[in-house]
């Protein structure tokens, strides 16, 4: 029994030890980390797939295998960059550092290449998660320079396209909102000069709606901007009604202006505009006004006003 006693004091007055219980929250500290973001720039041996880079030709559908020109050598910072998103997207989903359960290469679908001039060239990686989502890194690389931009674009396409072993195509509630237009498009939507990426998608949230979203990124030397986000069409299930935005071309400097429509019962009611404005190139657009149409009624005016500055900001 003594020695029994003796034996558990001294482990007591072990755990007491300082030293013992700072080494104890040390090696705490250096577990937490290992799980979270050093897991992305940590060397660990993964196993990457071959990122079979093709050139797009407009239209941008990324659904047609024709629009696949050719297969072209991606430089170094591109390669780099991929290998970071894909990692960072791996853990994101749970991964281990010892791609226990899936792996990198089970998340990697395609990656493509579209040249936007002499300087900026985009670069497409599509990834697909283990519950089946689907999701697009958008790279922008500066030829002039070799650098990767200092952000890159991520949105979510599960209700955008369908995968079956690789093969994607547009969904239904693509081809349905979207008809024919292509999923991403080179733009300049007012008129200033600078050229935006234009990301077509399907937003979809249960019952409360599915809207057909238009995202515009402006390009910079090193960066690029959201600059304008809108839904173009939106189902409301409660009213059985669609709602259109449509940009209206304007001669004003950093405006842009939305003419909204609701169409139910196969009849198209204007409701009215929008108004967008922004200080500089450095900044978003922001609603400045809306505007009813003078054209309807007391009670129209009630059901609909709220719509005017709804639907603008769906996440990506």
């Amino acid at each position: 029994m003594n020695r029994l006693l003796l034996t558990f004091l001294i482990f007591n007055l072990s755990c007491s030890d300082p030293e013992v219980i700072e080494s104890q929250h040390a090696q705490t500290k250096t577990d937490t980390l290992l799980t979270t973001e050093s897991l992305v720039t940590t060397e660990f041996n993964y196993t990457f797939p071959v990122f079979k880079t093709y050139v797009l030709k407009p239209p941008y559908y990324l659904s047609n295998d024709e629009n696949c020109i050719s297969e072209t050598d991606v430089a170094p910072p591109v390669l780099n960059a991929f290998k970071t998103r894909l990692k960072t997207y791996y853990h994101a989903n749970f991964g281990d550092p010892f791609e226990t359960y899936f792996t990198l290469k089970d998340l990697y679908l395609h990656s493509y290449s579209i040249k936007i001039d002499a300087k900026t060239e985009l670069y497409l990686l599509l990834l697909k998660s283990p519950t089946s989502f689907l999701t697009l890194e958008i790279i922008c690389y500066n030829t002039i320079s070799k650098t990767v931009f200092s952000n890159d674009i991520q949105t979510d396409l599960t209700w955008t396209f369908d995968e079956d072993n690789g093969k994607i195509t547009r969904s239904n509630w693509f081809n349905t909102y979207a008809k024919n237009d292509p999923f991403i498009e080179i733009t300049d939507v007012d008129k200033n000069g600078k050229k935006e990426i234009k990301i077509n998608r399907i937003a979809h949230n249960g019952t409360a709606f599915t809207t057909l979203d238009e995202h515009y990124y402006e390009i910079a030397d090193t960066t690029t901007l959201l600059v304008f986000s809108c839904s173009k069409t939106e189902y409301l299930s409660i009213n059985n009604a669609d709602i259109t935005r449509e940009i209206t071309p304007t001669d004003a400097e950093n405006t842009i202006i939305l003419t909204v429509f609701i169409l139910q019962n196969k009849r198209k009611t204007k409701i009215g505009t929008v108004i967008f404005k922004r200080k500089n190139w450095t900044l978003p657009y922001t609603q400045s006004e809306a505007i009813l149409d003078k054209n309807l009624n007391a009670e129209q005016c009630a059901d609909w006003n709220n719509l005017l500055t709804a639907g603008f900001s769906h996440e990506l």
